[in-house]
């Protein structure tokens, strides 16, 4: 069976990176666990090891695009706490596209084969709790992001709704940390939901963004396709935000159709970084990943 979970692990001390990736493997048959760069554990998580990171995922995803029919698979990232404050970097460059699992690892010794084999056990352990926990949330995002994509809030583009976006990646992280049963993470999510700003237009609620802007989903009519991951005009990252949301695979055709304010000059981040100023326009397109569109 081809795995259905990637997941990527940051933070493996290069003494037993590859027998735990090994070890993990093994223990579950739709699973595909990889590693790199490898960490000591005093190091921290710097700017270009997370980048390095995500180059890794995005090989990965590559070739699962390319050798999968099936690309509705899941991914998830689990890292070892460092407690120095770098593990921001981690959240601010996978925090959108993954789900992210920490895991706490005293620092131990592992000079000798017993001392790695000790720390190898321990890891194997507390990531096999770790996928449990995110394999009780994960089955709700998917849900969430597929069954009820026009009404959750999930999928708002994190950059152009604005700051109440972090409320929902903040909801995401303390259903993994409080380890929320699944009843309760769905619970969680559609309680923000009612509470995010709205707007209500021909009877319906519809999400309000900055700038009132309006946020309509776009049921069944969708167009555009987010971009691939070998599209020259735009970032990797592009990409991966344009099908996966907290680890699970959503529409890649999905997109709000975002009513403007009357004469409004507004500003727009574009998924890639650039600006866009529109005027005398009554409504553009915004996909989840932040790709803005006329």
């Amino acid at each position: 069976m081809k795995p259905n979970t990637l997941i990527i692990f940051a933070g493996l001390s290069p003494k037993i990176g590859q027998n735990f990736v090994s070890r993990f493997n093994a223990r579950y048959h739709h699973v595909q666990v990889t590693s790199a760069p490898l960490l000591d554990y005093d190091a921290s998580y710097s700017k270009d090891y997370v980048a390095r990171l995500y180059h890794r995922l995005v090989d990965s995803l590559i070739k699962k695009f390319q050798n999968e029919d099936n690309t509705k698979f899941e991914i998830v990232l689990m890292y070892v706490k460092k407690g120095d404050g770098s593990e921001s970097n981690i959240i601010e460059k996978f925090g959108v596209e993954m789900l992210i699992i920490p895991i706490k690892l005293e620092t131990l010794k592992i000079a000798t084969r017993n001392q790695r084999d000790e720390v190898t056990n321990l890891l194997v352990n507390r990531a096999h709790r770790a996928f449990n926990r995110a394999s009780r949330i994960l089955p709700v995002i998917s849900e969430e992001v597929t069954n009820r994509d026009n009404k959750t809030c999930l999928l708002l583009p994190i950059r152009n709704f604005g700051d109440d976006t972090s409320l929902i990646c903040k909801a995401i992280h303390d259903g993994v940390v409080n380890e929320d049963t699944a009843h309760a993470f769905r619970d969680r999510i559609r309680r923000l939901g009612q509470r995010l700003p709205r707007h209500r237009v021909s009877n319906k609620w519809f999400f309000q963004g900055r700038n009132r802007i309006i946020f309509r989903s776009p049921g069944k009519a969708r167009h555009g396709m987010a971009p691939s991951l070998a599209d020259p005009e735009h970032e990797a990252s592009c990409a991966v935000r344009g099908r996966f949301r907290f680890g699970a695979y959503f529409d890649p055709c999905f997109h709000y159709d975002c009513d403007i304010p009357p004469r409004r000059k507004i500003s727009f981040y574009q998924c890639h970084g650039d600006n866009v100023e529109w005027t005398k326009r009554s409504h553009v397109n915004i996909a989840p990943n932040d790709n803005v569109r006329q």
